[in-house]
């Protein structure tokens, strides 16, 4: 049995995933091979550690609680600094003004929530989900319950791009969150959202059976691709975001069975 391979019950499961994996793959199968397969180093950005910590704030500003609480301002902002991640920044003044961001942000944020009733029913919910022969596994940010009945899947952004409308793969991630929370929650997911923090704007769809089985199609076909040791370069936009970009053009590509 391959290194990532697992047994589920009697059946075996080829390779286990996250939604991350997944998108890198899409985007540069190469970038997955050195990343995933090779694992070659990346440099630490400091947009995850701005965005790691927001996210760590808005968990305990939201985290169900048996007897009803009020939190204030101050809790978000003592959460923020208490969650604060150093990592990537070149200089404390760059880090300095990164916190003051992320405070704004909550502060804004903080603004357009306080008289709304809190009605999440899980934050931060961790996820294994089977499809075929993969093991996708995640993290949903927030989880609420709709007066419907029904559920409202919550994504936060914390970069500045906000696109017009999604696309295929911006739908991508919360269609997997969607599987996930109907088997975890055996409920009907009426909503999938993204909030963009900076600006307090919100994209949302319903995934609906067509989005879902596009969504499990994609992931089995990735799965069969890194299984047969498929990793071509592919350059777009992303290329000069990426840690290997500086000698992808001289690097030679080998098979998964060949090793680096």
């Amino acid at each position: 049995m391959q290194k990532d391979q697992q047994v589920v019950g009697r059946k075996q499961v080829a390779l286990k995933l996250s939604f991350s994996q997944i998108s890198t793959y899409l985007e540069c199968p190469y970038r997955y091979y050195l990343s995933y397969i090779v694992k070659l180093p990346g440099v630490a950005k400091p947009y995850f550690s701005f965005g790691h910590s927001v996210h760590s704030a808005l968990e305990k500003f939201h985290k169900p609680r048996l007897l009803p609480e009020t939190y204030t301002l101050n809790d978000l902002l003592n959460w923020f600094e208490s969650s604060w991640i150093s990592d990537g920044f070149k200089d404390p003044q760059s880090e300095a003004k990164a916190k003051d961001e992320g405070k704004s942000l909550l502060v804004g944020y903080y603004e357009r929530n306080k008289e709304k009733p809190q009605l999440s029913v899980e934050v931060e919910k961790k996820f294994t989900l089977e499809i075929g022969c993969v093991l996708v596994a995640g993290v949903i940010d927030r989880i609420d319950r709709l007066p419907s009945g029904n559920l409202h899947l919550v994504d936060y952004k914390t970069g500045n791009f906000i696109p017009q409308e999604l696309e295929q793969k911006d739908k991508l991630q919360l269609s997997i969150y969607t599987l996930a929370a109907t088997k975890l929650f055996n409920g009907e997911v009426e909503k999938a959202t993204y909030m963009f923090l900076r600006s307090g704007s919100e994209l949302s769809f319903t995934p609906d059976s067509e989005q879902l089985a596009t969504t499990i199609y994609t992931i089995e076909k990735v799965s069969k691709d890194i299984g047969e040791g498929f990793f071509p370069k592919c350059k777009n936009k992303y290329c000069p975001w990426c840690d290997f970009y500086s000698f992808c053009d001289s690097a030679k590509v080998f098979n998964i069975q060949e090793g680096f």
